[in-house]
């Protein structure tokens, strides 16, 4: 029953299999039903997205006739040419027509419009589809055929009526204008002293009808226009993406449903084969430890494919060893119950536990029971087996890969209460992970995968990560947080401006809900934060209240421009961008270039060959990421790898200069460094040159920030990318690059992968740049250009440079 089917009975095996021939060459079981569930889409945004837009453009065009059927336009029009004669008329009516119906205002008026239509329409359908994807997928296209069919009653979109109306108002308002005009001209006329004899033409009617049916044309094709372009073009795209998705998941969910059955049975057979050898009473000890082990290492692979908690569970409980999984999902079990002993730390009292697991590869990886916890332990992983302190407990039954109990034990005693020995605490374990919501998705996405392979990127994506909604709910959790701390910070804030803040706080959230994606709805959400910048300057004003006025201007502004930017079109699709790029590096034998540089090659080393790292035809002194993470790799040899990867280095290349900014910590005994000296700077560039990384370029120019950092978020907060893309702007460079198609367009690299936000930042200015997987989606610290300042710390000529 694959989804492919089903699309197949609805649009016809021909269409299906023409284009299932024409874009898939898929042989498995998966790729066909793909195939096929593709290759209909066409036919289902032909045939039934066409008719969601059809409707909406036929009810508005119904209301302009209705409109211009009724309005006092046409009895103003009568008596101009009865006042004025035909001919002053006919000038009349030709001035309002450019002034009222012609050029750009009718037209920015009805695309701001139909952009709220288009919003309110894409809500309802990914909605829509969302909820139809959490149904069985063996129903959902008939559901989706059904829903899309339903939605061409427009009056059924939830908010696309009310847009609709606010299209009447508009029209409206056009026509007032020009009652208005020709009003003005039939009075001015009438009070004029001079009496000239006006004869009235016989064919006023016909007149009258052929001037309003050229603005009703008119005012017509311009909605047509704006609806075409901003809710036709759009919403079949949308469409087409969303139908794509869908039977894309549901097709994985088929199959993985299949994979699962098969898993069940290998495990199944598995668990026989062990019990039917081991039932032998002349089986000794090694034979027994053997066939275990065997039993246990097969178990072990099946837990690495499989995405079913409870198959999980039912591994864990075959005493296999312990993964990363279940260190996460022992802070929840430890917190009840280290909570209902009130365990204590240091006199205080229980509010969460904190794990911190610790690879031998200098890998780190941290789990909490709450946002504020009380208590904390590390546990490194030494040869499989997790140790506190690096000293492997002696008491430990690695036999039965306890060692896991045995470590927490070891730092809290009293567990042994709640859990009498390690089979006790593999019980409360197994359950816990079968049951739990959040840790049955976190299975059901593979993400256990990781630790068990261990592979660096499978099965390892986060789909919350990319999605939209939980990106903006983190940016008000955010927010909110750093709300908090400056109100702790500043103890005499008075209780208005807290009121004011959040008052402006929640007005740009009813925006977002109201509104969503808008060029309005941004200029709205501009103006809350200038308005609030302007009234906290009044009311929080002094030299004594200079820093709370500027930390919570920044906050605000901050918050405005995050949230504004989530709302752009470059930034919903760039978003898509980065989903599909992690999507492909998590593929097996994934292309290199889905991933950075940096993570597929150590650049503290030496003898890297860089010309291996660029595709054919390109040079590596074009590659601004490999030119950054050489720079990066200079500067940060002495650091652990998880250490070096806080500290960034960005690479602009304009023409024949390389611009140079970073966010670099380096620690000199107990104090921080921030940023680097002028005579590391030509240390770079003498690195630089030996490794013709230089060629064709005249000058280096480093860039920092004006004020000196005071602290490491103040030095990581101004990301390099912006640094650079900041004096570009100031400096006016970005006017010759409005075309990212010249052959030679300005590019920024960094050292690690953009994060999403300076990546939809560059978009918007024609910076060329890469996407990489294991991108921040939604960093915390990142600065508009608006927010930044900069200036040259050093400009150094290259000597002897290449062209």
């Amino acid at each position: 029953q694959m989804v492919g089917k089903e699309l197949i009975q609805h649009v016809g095996g021909k269409t299906v299999a023409k284009e299932t021939m024409k874009r898939v060459g898929c042989k498995i079981l998966e790729g066909v039903a793909y195939g096929a569930a593709q290759g209909a889409v066409d036919h289902i945004v032909t045939n039934y997205m066409n008719g969601v837009c059809d409707a909406i453009q036929q009810t508005i065009t119904s209301d302009l006739d209705v409109i211009f059927q009724t309005h006092q336009l046409n009895e103003v029009v009568s008596e101009a040419y009865k006042t004025l004669g035909e001919e002053q008329a006919s000038l009349l009516m030709n001035h309002v027509t450019r002034e009222c119906f012609e050029g750009q205002s009718i037209l920015q008026t009805m695309y701001s419009w139909c952009k709220r239509i288009y919003g309110a329409v894409s809500r309802g359908i990914g909605e829509a589809m969302r909820k139809i994807g959490k149904a069985d997928s063996a129903k959902s296209i008939q559901t989706v055929l059904l829903v899309l069919k339903s939605l061409q009653i427009v009056s059924l979109i939830e908010g696309v009526m009310t847009e609709i109306v606010k299209v009447k108002v508009s029209a409206k308002e056009f026509l007032n204008k020009a009652t208005k005009i020709i009003q003005e001209a039939i009075d001015e006329k009438t009070s004029s002293t001079t009496t000239t004899c006006i004869s009235a033409p016989t064919n006023v009617k016909i007149l009258c009808e052929r001037s309003a049916q050229q603005w009703k044309e008119l005012l017509i094709q311009t909605s047509n226009q704006a609806i075409a372009n901003q809710i036709v073009a759009p919403l079949l795209s949308f469409g087409a993406n969303q139908l794509i998705s869908l039977a894309g998941n549901a097709i994985k969910k088929k199959y993985r449903s299949m994979k699962e059955e098969k898993y069940q049975k290998q495990f199944d057979s598995l668990k026989k084969e062990f019990d039917d050898k081991t039932k032998n009473e002349q089986m000794s000890a090694n034979e027994y430890e053997e066939e275990l082990q065997a039993y246990h290492d097969n178990l072990m692979k099946l837990l690495a494919k499989t995405r079913s908690p409870k198959m999980f569970a039912n591994i864990l409980r075959e005493n296999v060893p312990m993964d990363m999984i279940c260190a996460q999902a022992c802070t929840f079990v430890l917190h009840k119950y280290m909570s209902e002993m009130n365990i204590t730390n240091d006199g205080k009292k229980f509010t969460g536990i904190h794990i911190t697991v610790q690879g031998q590869d200098g890998s780190s990886h941290e789990y909490s029971s709450a946002s504020n916890p009380s208590h904390s332990i590390t546990i490194q992983l030494d040869g499989n087996h997790f140790v506190i302190g690096g000293q492997d407990n002696g008491n430990i039954d690695t036999s039965k890969n306890n060692c896991l109990y045995q470590a927490l034990v070891s730092k809290y005693p009293g567990l042994k209460e709640a859990f009498a020995d390690g089979a006790a605490f593999r019980h409360h374990l197994s359950n816990y992970i079968e049951t739990d919501k959040y840790m049955s998705y976190t299975i059901s996405q593979g993400w256990h995968k990781f630790s068990i392979t261990k592979s660096s990127y499978g099965g390892a994506i986060k789909e919350e990560k990319f999605n939209q909604e939980n990106i903006y709910n983190k940016i008000l959790e955010n927010t909110e947080e750093a709300k908090e701390k400056l109100i702790k910070k500043y103890g005499h804030l008075p209780g208005r401006v807290r009121e004011k803040f959040q008052n402006c706080v929640e007005a740009i959230k009813k925006i977002v809900q109201e509104e969503g994606q808008s060029d309005d709805a941004i200029q709205r959400i501009n103006k809350i934060t200038e308005n609030f910048s302007t009234y906290l300057t009044k009311e929080a004003s002094g030299d004594h209240h200079r820093d709370l006025r500027e930390d919570f201007k920044k906050l605000m502004t901050d918050f405005g421009i995050r949230v504004g930017q989530n709302l752009t079109t470059e930034y919903t699709q760039n978003l898509q961008n980065f989903l599909e790029k992690a999507q492909h590096a998590d593929l097996p034998r994934s292309s290199f270039v889905a991933m950075h540089p940096a993570d597929r090659v150590d650049f503290t080393q030496d003898d890297i060959k860089l010309e291996k790292l660029v595709g054919k035809g390109m040079k590596i002194s074009e590659n601004p990421d490999i030119i950054a993470s050489v720079i990066h790799g200079e500067l940060n040899k002495t650091l652990s790898e998880d250490d070096r990867r806080y500290n960034t280095v960005a690479v602009g290349i304009h023409k024949k200069t390389l611009y140079i900014a970073m966010n670099q910590i380096e620690q000199q005994g107990n104090n921080q460094i921030y940023g680097i000296s002028d005579e590391r700077c030509g240390q770079i560039r003498d690195i630089l040159m030996a490794k013709n990384l230089l060629s064709g370029r005249e000058e280096i120019i480093f860039i920092t920030t004006n004020a000196t950092p005071r602290n490491q978020a103040e030095c990581r907060g101004p990301h390099a990318e912006m640094q650079i893309l900041k004096y570009w702007k100031d400096n006016e460079i970005l006017q010759d690059n409005q075309n990212i198609n010249s052959n030679k367009p300005s590019r920024i690299g960094a050292s690690k992968p953009a994060c999403l936000c300076c990546s939809t930042a560059m978009i918007s200015d024609n910076i060329l740049h890469k996407i990489y997987a294991k991108a921040n989606t939604n960093p915390v610290n990142w600065k508009d250009t608006k927010m930044v300042n900069v200036r040259v710390q050093h400009r150094l000529r290259i000597r002897n440079f290449n062209v």
